[in-house]
């Protein structure tokens, strides 16, 4: 009577550790799915931002024309060039440009790493931080040892199952409590090995 009741428990254990294994498995595809959707996003962010700043650098580029022309007509039209310049300071306000250029002449230079940094920074609501992708694939390999863990226990209580069943069929007394103890250390054995691995 004993060994019927062992091998049922044995089997019931057995079917809750497959679930868990099947749970974790799909937790382990869920975080898959979701760094490469992560990653996409990072990477989205950063083409936009290298866009953006490369489009800016254009932007300067002309503002420096813009007050190189009004230095070319300075000696002979200063009216002129003084609203040449004045449009210039114009049209960097507008295209906002201005904080990023490091004076207000045509020997200026863009600040493409800050403007780079800014435009990054712009996205910060919608991209996650660079390094989630990474996070989420390490929480993804996580689930994924969990679940081939409990996997192998399953196997190991299915070992105790055929045990228990050669224990049940045997005649001989000290073969069948020879495969009921192997049966019963197995079990613990593989029990053991599973808990860590179910939460």
């Amino acid at each position: 009577m004993l060994l019927p009741v062992a091998i049922a428990l044995v089997t019931i254990t057995g079917a809750v550790l497959t679930y868990l294994s099947i749970r974790q498995e799909s937790a382990a595809v869920d975080n898959d799915r979701l760094a490469v959707i992560q990653t996409v996003l990072v990477q989205s962010r950063q083409t936009g931002a290298e866009s953006q700043t490369h489009a800016f650098g254009g932007l300067a580029a002309q503002y420096r024309a813009m007050l190189a022309q009004a230095d070319a007509i300075s000696a002979e039209d200063p009216q002129a060039a003084q609203a040449q310049r004045a449009l210039a300071q114009s049209f960097a306000t507008s295209a906002l440009i201005r904080g990023f250029m490091s004076g207000t002449d045509a020997s200026s230079t863009f600040d493409y790493a800050g403007q780079m940094q800014a435009a990054l920074h712009n996205s910060d609501a919608i991209a996650p931080p660079e390094n989630q992708p990474a996070l989420t694939m390490a929480t993804a390999d996580r689930f994924h040892n969990r679940a081939r863990w409990l996997a192998g226990t399953v196997v190991g209580m299915l070992v105790v199952v055929v045990l228990l069943m050669l224990a049940r069929l045997s005649r001989a007394r000290p073969r069948r409590l020879m495969l009921t103890a192997l049966s019963a250390a197995g079990y613990l054995v593989a029990l053991a090995l599973a808990l860590p691995h179910t939460f």
